[in-house]
C-alpha cells in the first residue's frame, strides 16, 4: 500500500513536489512484492516525488522477497527514508539497510 502526499505551487497551479508514503505490515513473501512492485515502479517514475517514507511493521519473511524488495528500494532515485514499527525483524531490517535513513524507537524488535 502506498500514498502520495503532494504540495502545490499556488502561483503556478501545479504539483511542485511529493512525499511518497509505503507501508509493509506482515510477513514479507512473494505476495508482498507482486503487490509493492507496481507502485514502486510509479514511485520510481514520477519525477515529482522527492522522497519516499517506507513505514515497516514485520516479522520478517521469505529471504527471496526480502531480497527483491531490498534492490528496489535500491533501485528508487529518490531518498528513502525507513521508519520501524513495532516489529522489524529479519527481512524488514534488511529491507531497510538500503535506506539514506533509519528511525525507530526503542521498543521495535
Amino acid at each position: 500500500m502506498y500514498f502520495l502526499q503532494e504540495t502545490h505551487d499556488e502561483k503556478l497551479n501545479t504539483v511542485a513536489q511529493k512525499i511518497a508514503l509505503i507501508k509493509i505490515n506482515g510477513v514479507i513473501d512473494g505476495k508482498t512484492v507482486r503487490k509493492m512492485a507496481p507502485a514502486l515502479k510509479t514511485i520510481k517514475e514520477d519525477k515529482n516525488v522527492k522522497v519516499v517514507v517506507c513505514r515497516v511493521n514485520s516479522p520478517g519473511g521469505t529471504l527471496d522477497a526480502s531480497e527483491s524488495l531490498l534492490q528496489e528500494f535500491k533501485d528508487l532515485p529518490q531518498r528513502v527514508v525507513f521508519s520501524f514499527g513495532n516489529v522489524a525483524a529479519s527481512g524488514g531490517y534488511y529491507i531497510a539497510s538500503s535506506a539514506d535513513q533509519i528511525f525507530a524507537s526503542k521498543i521495535p524488535l
